[in-house]
């Protein structure tokens, strides 16, 4: 299966990308989850994914996002993915804070 973004998907840029799972996060605080996955994808030069290594020209690491029923997608170039990966963990870091911690039961001996 190649890494084709679906019809509900919206590819955008990375930045763009941040700020609207910034947008995920902040709408799901009381309930709800946000689901992000990555995929390495080799593309072409007109930026559709392809199998063949030959007609390859870069890899990118495609990045996808989901909210409820909202798909956000970007493709992150190599040379990007340092910068990308800092603040993508910056963005989860906080944004986990409304987690809740669970009762730690005693155990019996």
């Amino acid at each position: 299966c190649l890494c084709r973004p679906t019809k509900t998907d919206m590819q955008v840029s990375n930045d763009e990308f941040l700020s609207q799972l910034v947008l995920f996060y902040g709408s799901v605080t009381e309930q709800g989850s946000v689901n992000i996955s990555m995929k390495r994808v080799r593309v072409r030069d007109d930026g559709r994914p392809t199998r063949q290594e030959s007609q390859a020209t870069g890899t990118r690491c495609l990045v996808r996002a989901r909210c409820k029923s909202r798909n956000v997608s970007t493709l992150v170039s190599a040379s990007e993915l340092v910068r990308f990966q800092t603040m993508l963990g910056n963005i989860i870091k906080a944004s986990t804070d409304t987690l809740k911690t669970r009762p730690r039961q005693t155990r019996r001996r």
